[in-house]
């Protein structure tokens, strides 16, 4: 039985977008390429990655929990911080 290596199966032309970069345009990044996160690089480092999750999350934090429409858990408030 051969092994198949993540090298056969990876995205070779990675979408990439820098920390300062707009919530939106790390989603348009996403949402584009059908890609299930973005890698976030800095200096030609890679610094995290990005999700449509997080995106999710950055718009809530942004526009819902300043109104007081939305009460996220202490727990995900954090994650913002991190």
């Amino acid at each position: 039985m051969s092994t198949l290596v993540i090298a056969t199966c990876m995205t070779h032309e990675v979408v990439t977008v820098p920390p300062e970069a707009d919530v939106a345009q790390g989603m348009r990044q996403l949402l584009a390429g059908l890609y299930g996160c973005v890698p976030v690089l800095a200096g030609g480092q890679l610094v995290g990655i990005v999700t449509a999750i997080d995106g999710l999350r950055g718009f809530l934090m942004d526009r819902l929990l300043p109104t007081g429409v939305l009460d996220i858990p202490d727990v995900i408030r954090s994650t913002r911080s991190s």
